[in-house]
């Protein structure tokens, strides 16, 4: 199994994929962040955007499980780029778990600040993305 998952998470179309999402994740945020003070702010735009993290956090949680099960647990938990990944996604479950959604909590602002780091992360260890 492990094998499997390894060949498919190094897959270089596999990180490119990875990497757009994380591109997505970083728009949708700024975008929320700028409509944060329009008023009178849209009915659609708090689920969405609740709606939105939902998805991303999911898709990051599978991530991190296929890194896990590609690195083992060693390799794992001795890089700290993986580690900076698990904080993300920690955060974002903390921020679901209480409803933090409105862009000026705390815990949003310290989230998305380390959703922006994810994409130096992932261009960090994927010599393919970085040149």
């Amino acid at each position: 199994v492990r094998r499997g998952v390894q060949l498919l998470y190094y897959m270089p179309a596999f990180q490119y994929l990875v990497a757009l999402i994380i591109v997505l994740n970083f728009a949708a945020n700024v975008w929320e962040a700028q409509v944060i003070n329009v008023a009178p702010r849209p009915d659609w735009m708090n689920p969405f955007f609740r709606d939105l993290d939902v998805v991303f956090t999911v898709i990051f949680t599978v991530e991190l499980a296929l890194n896990l099960v590609a690195s083992g647990a060693r390799g794992f938990v001795t890089s700290g780029w993986n580690w900076i990944d698990f904080v993300v996604v920690i955060l974002a479950y903390v921020g679901a778990i209480f409803d933090v959604s409105s862009p000026r909590q705390p815990l949003t602002r310290t989230r998305r600040t380390a959703c922006s780091l994810r994409a130096g992360n992932h261009c960090q260890r994927n010599s393919a993305l970085s040149g």
